[in-house]
């Protein structure tokens, strides 16, 4: 009679389906009653329904009741939260609220993690030792930073290219032997290319400054490491530096592809299929590798916030990860709508993205603006440069929205003057690479451009510049084609290339404009290339 005064029991009891949540139920087992038992009741209890049936159960003398806040406090309102209950009801299988362990096993099978992997997560997860996974341990145990499980649901597929890659042998575990192999070949690579640092990376797990068989040790292993082992070698150095899954993610996989490459070449010159003229390519390779093997580490490396001068910060601040170009344009589209029967093409003459003045603790709360040129040509022949129109991205607003207020030029170029033009130009490469870790050769063009318009590069620049990077991929397909190319067709060749398929890292270009003496070195310019 008292569980008729809820609502949401005095629904269920019209359907006479309130047998399934009596309250000697309810209090002995809160979070499965509202999570597994109410689902096959099919009833539908909200954060303040828990509140008040708490209260009532409590009321009642219940004295096994724990209070709501112990279990998932406000994470029940939480986006990640709510994906997670999904997840547990998707995988229990018999609806019985709880997980046991081939439910966990059928779960954790899909991030490849082998039995004994398995079996210690699970040992992890069911923290009062009742032989099953309940709702509120689930949540607890994917709950960010909370445990090893919260590291390999963020963070495994982002880890799992590296794995992969060192795995040479593809038996789901990374032998002693592989990790010596591989370790001396990342080592090799950053000792052949000079990229030595003052400071050694303490941080990263692979620990290339020591021994191999020393930092095979220190990764947990003794003949072997299993993917879990590896995860929760980088568990402390992800939360210390603060890096996203999607930024780790871009860092590995370019690291993975490298390292891949790397070994393939070295087959190929075992076999014989590169010559001592063509060492080049091994050569080439391997610097593609140490360069990706330093931006790994330095994605890892903790100590760049603590050190950094708090006014050259406001200078370079990396991008929030949700932040992007392309859902700039598509909202410039919105709030601008062409009227495509009268548009014959358009294009986005200029875009760029800067972030605003001051500090922020978190950077990704930090407020970015963008600023949009259109350009249109219209089937009757005129072609029409729109005015600039200027937006701000913020996370806590849901990303980009029309800046307000008639000053937003003012404060857009406000911005502009305080920056290093060394950092305003990669600014610029980064918008226009989408904010990923390659940009095409139009869009290098197009950044270029934007440089000597806005007045850090002059003319005469952007043709040095265009024609040192033409004359290297010139040199390159000169050394590399299979048979001569005609010399009248050898620019249009080169050019055609360049279009289609050439591809180069933002950082690499700013290389370039520093080896040409154009941008010099600076206390701002170290610190970027090391947090870009």
């Amino acid at each position: 009679e008292t569980c008729l005064h809820v609502p949401w029991l005095a629904q269920g009891a019209s359907r006479g389906s309130v047998s399934a949540c009596r309250p000697c139920r309810l209090g002995q087992r809160l979070s499965l009653c509202c999570a597994g038992n109410m689902k096959g009741a099919r009833l539908s209890a909200t954060e303040d329904d828990v509140d008040t049936a708490t209260k009532l159960a409590l009321s009642m003398g219940v004295g096994m009741i724990k209070k709501r806040e112990s279990l998932v406090g406000p994470r029940l309102k939480d986006e990640r939260a709510e994906a997670m209950r999904a997840t547990f009801r998707d995988f229990d299988s018999d609806g019985n609220g709880v997980l046991s362990c081939d439910e966990l096993n059928r779960l954790l099978g899909k991030l490849g993690l082998s039995k004994s992997d398995i079996s210690e997560i699970f040992s992890e997860a069911d923290v009062n030792k009742n032989g099953v996974v309940e709702i509120d341990e689930f949540l607890n145990w994917l709950y960010p930073g909370n445990s090893d499980g919260s590291l390999l649901f963020d963070y495994g597929d982002a880890l799992r290219p590296l794995f992969d890659a060192i795995d040479l042998k593809k038996t789901g575990v990374i032998t002693r032997e592989e990790f010596v192999e591989v370790h001396s070949i990342l080592a090799g690579a950053l000792r052949l290319n000079a990229v030595e640092d003052e400071k050694s990376h303490a941080a990263t797990p692979l620990d290339l400054r020591d021994d191999p068989t020393s930092a095979f040790s220190k990764l947990g292993g003794s003949r072997e490491i299993s993917f879990a082992q590896f995860s929760k070698a980088f568990k402390d150095p992800i939360r210390r530096s603060g890096i996203s899954a999607e930024q780790l993610a871009e860092t590995v996989k370019q690291l993975a592809k490298s390292l891949k490459e790397v070994f393939c070449g070295i087959k190929r010159a075992e076999a014989g299929e590169i010559s001592d003229n063509d060492s080049f390519i091994l050569a080439g390779l391997i610097a593609d590798l140490a360069e990706s093997t330093k931006e790994f580490q330095e994605a890892l490396d903790s100590s760049r916030a603590a050190t950094l001068d708090a006014s050259v910060r406001t200078k370079w601040l990396r991008a929030p990860e949700r932040l992007t170009a392309v859902d700039l344009k598509t909202l410039h589209m919105r709030c601008q709508p062409l009227n495509m029967r009268m548009v014959d093409e358009f294009d986005f003459q200029h875009v760029l993205c800067v972030p605003s003045e001051g500090e922020s603790e978190d950077p990704e709360d930090h407020v970015w603006f963008g600023e949009v040129w259109r350009k249109v040509r219209y089937k009757n022949g005129i072609e029409r440069l729109e005015e600039a129109h200027y937006y701000t991205f913020n996370r806590n607003k849901k990303g980009w929205r029309p800046m307000a207020g008639d000053d937003a030029a003012k404060v857009f170029l406000d911005v502009l003057k305080r920056l290093a033009p060394e950092i305003g130009m990669f600014y610029i490469l980064r918008t226009n690479a989408n904010f990923t870790l390659e940009i095409s050769w139009k869009d290098v063009v197009r950044s270029l451009y934007t440089a000597v318009d806005i007045g850090w590069l002059t003319a005469e620049q952007r043709l040095q510049i265009s024609n040192h990077i033409e004359q290297k991929v010139h040199e390159n397909i000169t050394k590399t084609a299979q048979e001569p190319i005609p010399p009248e067709r050898f620019d249009h060749e080169v050019m055609e290339y360049m279009d289609a398929n050439f591809v180069i890292r933002p950082r690499m270009v700013m290389a370039v404009i520093t080896k040409l003496g154009i941008m010099q070195s600076s206390p701002t310019w170290s610190m970027f290339l090391k947090d870009a």
